[in-house]
């Protein structure tokens, strides 16, 4: 009971900040539950973050 209600919280504690954020640069938010994904997840949607075109902003 209480290693999955830590887990639970853990995965809250990790998607929502990513999923506001996928909202608020015009992405797919659902693109955050990569971060579920173990060892790689966060490093791939900060490289999302970082390297991608974001399709809020126009181009200049």
């Amino acid at each position: 009971m209480y290693d999955a209600s830590v887990a639970i919280i853990s995965i809250v504690i990790l998607i929502v900040p990513f999923w506001v954020l996928m909202k608020r640069i015009g992405r797919n938010p659902f693109l955050s539950l990569v971060c579920l994904l173990p060892y790689l997840g966060p490093a791939i949607v900060i490289a999302i973050f970082s390297f991608g075109r974001w399709p809020r902003f126009p181009k200049r």
